[in-house]
């Protein structure tokens, strides 16, 4: 057997590259023994590099973030107070599975994988970062950013949702105080989010700022909470099509009575078509100045939805730009970011942030058939502001 020891350090390495098991007889042994010396000394080499590795990363204990953290450092980094993320913790934990040890690695935590996502969301790093900062892996800092992102995304129906009857005229007195615009239960726009497109579908995706961008279109009221969202859209596509096409365009088209109780309405921009269910302004020529009151009303009551877009994009950065290979994981981060903006604002977890430019708003303006009922309905506001 003294052959064996010769070229060990070759056969132990091919040995682990190819999962062999140490208990083989010892003629295949020596067969090995006898095909490395035929081996080049290069091609040994790069069987060594092949072995796994033991990245150093920095010994970071999450436990003592959450501990030793202030209130306000944990908020500048995760973008919530600890109040909200242990309820946050607690809410994703009900939707999720404990995983047993059975051997291997050890188990993340579900803490920490939180924590992992909300970096990720709250700062916009790279996984490769994010990695070396949590002593994972990159491969397992993107599994577990896409499976608590997936977690999150099914808590949409509790956290965003359409406001009943008892609820819609709270928020109708709400905007009524706050703006003195009567029976709006809600204001509406559309949000383009700049991500990375595949280059075969850049054209789709060009907005008119020449970005590539996927449109979030939301639906707020006066305390900034989303009632109804809809993401995928390219950002090509016009404020009003993306609303005629989504599921609350087509529900207002063929049921709006009972969706809005035969009362109440949006506001929107002029970008998008005037009905009775969604006020939009007068067109700026040549108007009297009644009307002129009623657009100054309007512009006040509409801005709310232009200020959530600016704390839902304070809050994470992430929408700065998704830098994701696909558009589905795209839109299910741009989904999960305006879950947990309504899941912060539900817990009086407030981010303020000043928007002082209509950065949201549309350039054109929407030209098709006038709506009689929207006209009067619009009239007749006008006329009692």
């Amino acid at each position: 057997m003294s052959i064996l020891s010769n070229n060990s350090m070759w056969m132990n390495a091919l040995l682990e590259e190819f999962c062999i098991d140490d208990t083989l007889t010892t003629s295949v042994h020596i067969v090995m023994h006898f095909l490395l010396k035929a081996v080049p000394e290069w091609t040994k080499f790069i069987v060594l590099q092949k072995q796994r590795k033991c990245h150093f990363r920095m010994p970071l204990c999450y436990e003592e973030w959450i501990t030793n953290y202030l209130d306000t450092d944990f908020f500048i980094h995760f973008r919530m107070i600890k109040s909200t993320y242990f309820k946050l913790t607690t809410a994703i934990g009900k939707e999720l599975t404990v995983k047993k040890y059975r051997g291997g690695f050890e188990i993340i935590p579900l803490e920490k994988e939180i924590l992992i996502t909300l970096w990720y969301l709250a700062k916009g790093e790279t996984l490769v970062s994010i990695s070396d900062r949590f002593n994972v892996s990159v491969s397992k800092a993107f599994y577990i950013t896409m499976k608590i992102i997936k977690v999150i995304c099914s808590l949409m129906p509790i956290y965003i949702k359409w406001p009943n009857a008892e609820d819609c005229e709270q928020i109708a007195n709400d905007f009524q105080q706050r703006c003195n615009y009567p029976d709006v239960i809600g204001a509406i726009d559309g949000c383009h989010i700049t991500c990375k497109i595949p280059k075969e579908q850049h054209d789709s995706y060009q907005d008119r700022k020449f970005c590539h961008s996927i449109t979030l279109q939301g639906v707020c009221i006066s305390s900034r909470l989303f009632t109804n969202i809809s993401v995928g859209y390219p950002g090509s596509v016009h404020d009003a099509r993306i609303l005629r096409e989504s599921d609350l365009g087509k529900i207002c088209e063929t049921n709006c009575f009972n969706l809005f109780y035969g009362r109440y309405h949006l506001v929107g921009d002029s970008a998008y078509p005037l009905r009775s269910w969604l006020i939009t302004p007068y067109r700026n020529t040549g108007i009297m100045p009644l009307q002129r009151k009623h657009n100054y009303a309007h512009s006040v009551t509409r801005v709310v939805i232009e200020n959530t877009f600016g704390m839902l994009k304070g809050r994470w950065r992430i929408l700065n730009f998704v830098n994701v290979y696909t558009i589905e994981k795209a839109i299910d981060i741009i989904t999960a970011c305006c879950i947990l903006h309504n899941f912060c604002l539900l817990t009086c977890d407030i981010y303020e942030v000043d928007v002082t430019s209509s950065e949201h708003d549309s350039c054109d303006t929407y030209i098709g058939r006038r709506n009689r009922e929207g006209t009067r309905k619009r009239d007749l506001i006008s006329q009692t502001l």
